[in-house]
């Protein structure tokens, strides 16, 4: 190693540097003397040595200065930068540290001290070099990082636009009944989804699903369900509206024989209105229970059969209701159990509270705007931004309601 290690020892050739100069050549540095500070600065900046001794009693040598230039011209490199001074002589040690100078060392000095020294010295050096290589290889890996990060927020605000694009614009506008919805994401895209669509002039179909896990996976297989939900089959003479329990048990299979890498599964509620009749169809795979607001006060959960989607085959039941005038039948996904009121009261139970408020007496004379309103208000007033627990879940609501 010794071999390899360039030294610069600055000062004039007297016997004392001389008598360093021995003990230098005889620990087998490759040795460069020069006599004077302007000589030594076109030696650092040409020939870059591993190690510059300085002796700071020679006449033409201001070494403080000097310390001080190579040291900035090898901020890089790191070389260590050493003072011979004369023995006791303590502030010219304080003035070699003030000036950057890594050691300071009195003439005479025992060769063997001498080089433990040195080696210290380089052992230092190298360690320091290692610690700068770090730090480049740690600042180029954060700005890929940044960019990659950059790219991937790129991807998912596109991603965000498209599924959003997929969420019905506007509701139908039905003569006995009215939609509302809202939905909340976690994150840029959402394992939540809804939708809402007309199935033949007396029918509309709609219904919930909730992706398990968030994210751009859960995302995609919103998306799989949005273009995959068959609703009807079509026949010579025309066709059939599948009932939802038929419904599920389709899209369930559809989604096993995609084998899709991780095994998704989703819960999804589906619900078929009759608006000439004013019944009500629906299943559910694994979804919690709709909840019908009776306007009699009456609170109803609407059970049916069936697993969750996408993890084995499953036989899936239909439940029937016919509403009345008043009644409400809201769908939801379990984000909104883990929200509360400012009271304190659990998520569901206070929508469900929040919506039994709703007077059409007190509304003003287009009320399906103000329902409208008092649905996303009461969505709004449980995912406050300053509760802790607003972001941890996709979150939404769907609610139907009969007109009085």
């Amino acid at each position: 190693m010794s071999e390899k290690v360039n030294v610069l020892l600055v000062g004039e050739a007297g016997p004392d540097v001389g008598s360093l100069r021995a003990q230098l050549d005889s620990l087998g540095y490759a040795l460069e003397l020069v006599p004077a500070g302007d000589q030594a600065i076109e030696a650092v900046e040409t020939e870059r040595p591993d190690l510059v001794i300085i002796d700071a009693t020679a006449p033409d040598v201001d070494p403080y200065e000097l310390a001080w230039r190579v040291k900035e011209l090898t901020r890089d490199e790191s070389v260590p930068v050493m003072f011979a001074c004369l023995r006791n002589d303590l502030r010219a040690e304080v003035d070699a540290r003030d000036a950057g100078a890594d050691d300071c060392f009195p003439k005479p000095i025992d060769t063997d001290a001498l080089a433990a020294r040195i080696r210290l010295l380089l052992r230092n050096r190298e360690l320091e070099q290692s610690l700068r290589r770090q730090h480049r290889e740690s600042e180029s890996l954060t700005r890929e990082l940044v960019l990659a990060r950059q790219a991937l927020d790129r991807e998912l605000d596109f991603a965000s636009r498209i599924q959003r694009s997929l969420l019905p614009e506007t509701f139908p506008r039905l003569e006995r009944f009215q939609f509302a919805a809202s939905l909340r994401s976690s994150g840029a895209v959402s394992g939540d989804f809804y939708d809402i669509y007309r199935l033949d002039e007396t029918h509309y179909g709609f219904y919930v699903a909730d992706a398990i896990g968030h994210g751009v996976p859960a995302a995609l297989l919103t998306i799989f369900v949005k273009k995959g939900l068959e609703t009807r089959d079509i026949t010579a003479d025309g066709y059939r509206l599948l009932p939802p329990d038929e419904v599920l048990t389709r899209l369930n299979r559809d989604i096993l024989a995609q084998r899709l890498s991780g095994n998704p599964f989703l819960t999804l509620f589906y619900a078929i209105l009759d608006v000439q009749t004013g019944m009500l169809s629906y299943a559910s795979g694994g979804h919690p229970p709709a909840i019908c607001l009776g306007a009699d006060g009456s609170v109803r959960p609407l059970l049916s059969e069936g697993a969750l989607i996408g993890i084995f085959e499953s036989d899936f039941s239909t439940g029937r209701l016919a509403l009345a005038p008043g009644d409400m039948v809201a769908l939801y996904t379990d984000g909104i159990e883990q929200a509360q009121s400012a009271s304190g009261k659990p998520g569901l139970d206070a929508f469900l509270e929040y919506l039994r408020a709703w007077d059409t007496r007190g509304a003003p004379e287009d009320s399906r705007d103000a329902f409208t309103r008092h649905v996303r208000d009461a969505f709004t007033a449980l995912l406050r931004e300053d509760s802790p627990i607003a972001r941890r879940d996709d979150v939404t609501i769907l609610v139907l309601r009969m007109l009085g």
